[in-house]
């Protein structure tokens, strides 16, 4: 039985879960210290033990990173780039790597090389014209691609849009091969968790009218390489490289950017996901508009707004273009989303998972599609992103329990919603039930099932935001969906660098989104009702 108690928390800084060496979280308790995470405080950054694997490079990847470029000076010596001037990411398929590689030279390098380094000791130059490998499952060979120290931030823009760099038990597992007694790879495990994930998913996914074969699965290391990897299979299924996405909704921020940034594909974003932005979205296709694919969320996050995925369903047949979804939020215990759509993404990292511990993502194929064969082909015919063993083991033993865990968090969470919009210092509170795309979310919502784990809410003035945020005592950082109630102020975490511009579409500065999980109701109303209080305090100053 959950705890009653109020739980307690680590540092600033520290990962979370609290003494979880592997915790993708990091505990971000105050307003002030989001704020000086967001604008790369020193004093905060200090502080920082670890962070979201995509958001921050883990240090034992660093580490990692800074052996295998010093086994590589020769390497680099012969190519005339000097190592004192570079820097490397960690990259586990060949083909993400090359991606990398093309990226970095996008954007001004010059000294950006590939380098393929194996357990067994070996390291050597990779060149742009090798074909690709067929990756697996795989845990014996990384590539490093460096790039001089002033693209710092491009690269980390791959690393963190894309979701393609090795994990910090990969890092881990390669820095510990050469000691006295180096850990085994159970990898007759990892394979049978692999097939065990491959069933679990398409059986959530599937109805009564349409059964997800697990082959029509395909398993990624984290959620943004499953995003990342279907752009580049609609590319293959096109036949070319330069194609057009529609973005319907205000998308995840990496959605987006890995889309236009990273892959430099042309987007159209129709940023609301209102009935305006369809009625234009129809007109601008009527008018000639070609896109080969749309990408939207379902429902929408942080605003929680539910698209209507039948009729942007019947645009997609009518005018011959893909339609990606996203279900991280929405989950396919609560939702039946096939056949209204061509793919389903999702994040494995959040509630799947649950763990806050461990990243994963997945695609999951209708086989009813008009393109079923066509797209079927495209991804089969991709490189797998290698999913490295122990992680794959670890997100097959937090998974097994997230139908229980979805039906109580959104329990938790549709109790919630009631308390906070009942409240005077509350401006809006989103979340599917309550607002006016509920009947969308309704028709697709499984017998019985619920609203999600995940509200977003604004206050009538900041300072109301900032004190109940505050008082709000739960853990606090980013991420979602993990089976602990996690609190952030999202806008700051998501979108510091573009306020004004998340405005535009709705999403307020000080929005304070919570993720619910499955501890004791009474407890978490009575959390809820402290913070509250709270802000009502401040809003009376």
């Amino acid at each position: 039985m959950p705890s009653q108690h109020p739980p307690s928390y680590p540092k600033l800084g520290y990962p979370l879960p609290d003494q979880d060496p592997y915790g993708i979280s990091v505990y971000l308790p105050t307003w002030r210290d989001t704020l000086g995470w967001a604008s790369r405080d020193p004093a905060v950054l200090a502080q920082l033990k670890t962070g979201y694997p995509r958001f921050f490079i883990p240090h034992v990847v660093r580490e990692l990173a800074s052996r295998l470029l010093q086994k590589a000076n020769p390497l680099l010596s012969d190519a005339r780039i000097d190592q004192s001037e570079v820097s490397a990411l960690l990259i586990a398929s060949h083909r993400s790597a090359l991606e990398c590689q093309t990226y970095l030279q996008r954007c001004g390098s010059t000294e950006s090389v590939v380098l393929h380094a194996t357990l067994a000791g070996s390291i050597e130059m990779v060149s742009q014209s090798q074909t690709f490998t067929k990756d697996s499952v795989s845990y014996d060979e990384l590539y490093l691609i460096t790039h001089p120290e002033d693209l710092a931030l491009e690269a980390k823009a791959f690393w963190q849009h894309t979701g393609s760099g090795i994990s910090s038990r990969c890092a881990v597992y390669w820095l510990e091969y050469n000691s006295a007694m180096p850990r085994e790879i159970p990898m007759k495990e990892a394979v049978k968790a692999m097939s065990i994930l491959h069933d679990r998913i398409a059986s959530s996914f599937s109805t009564d009218s349409i059964k997800v074969a697990p082959s029509d699965v395909i398993l990624y290391p984290t959620g943004m390489s499953a995003i990342s990897q279907s752009a580049k299979a609609i590319q293959d299924w096109r036949g070319r490289n330069d194609i057009r996405v529609a973005v319907f909704g205000f998308l995840y921020v990496d959605t987006f950017k890995v889309l236009s940034r990273i892959h430099a594909l042309d987007c159209v974003l129709y940023g609301h996901a209102s009935s305006q932005n369809l009625t234009a979205l129809e007109n601008d296709l009527e008018n000639g508009m070609k896109i080969d694919a749309l990408y939207t969320e379902f429902p929408g996050n942080p605003l929680l707004n539910s698209p209507d995925l039948d009729y942007l369903h019947q645009l997609s047949t009518r005018y011959g273009f893909l339609l990606v979804v996203d279900d991280t939020v929405g989950t396919a215990i609560n939702l039946a989303l096939f056949p209204s759509c061509d793919v389903i993404c999702t994040s494995l990292t959040k509630m799947f998972s649950g763990g806050c511990n461990v990243m994963g993502g997945s695609t999951a194929l209708n086989l009813k599609s008009p393109w079923y064969n066509e797209i079927r082909q495209a991804f089969s015919q991709q490189p797998n992103e290698p999913y490295f063993p122990l992680d794959v083991l670890v997100m097959e033993q937090n998974s097994r329990d997230i139908a229980n865990r979805v039906r109580k968090a959104s329990s938790n969470a549709e109790n919630l919603v009631n308390i906070l919009r009942s409240h005077q210092t509350v401006s809006e509170v989103f979340y599917p039930k309550g607002i006016a795309s509920q009947s969308v979310y309704d028709r697709f919502k499984r017998p019985d099932a619920g609203y999600g784990f995940l509200l977003s809410i604004t206050f009538r003035t900041p300072s109301a935001a900032k004190a109940f945020h505050d008082a709000l005592h739960v853990a606090k950082g980013p991420s979602l969906g993990t089976k602990f109630t996690l609190c952030c102020a999202y806008t700051l975490l998501a979108h510091f660098r573009e306020l004004e511009w998340a405005a535009q579409f709705g999403v307020d500065e000080h929005l304070v989104r919570i993720s619910v999980g499955v501890e004791d109701l009474d407890l978490l109303k009575t959390l809820t009702c402290n913070a509250l209080d709270a802000a009502a305090a401040a809003a009376a100053e």
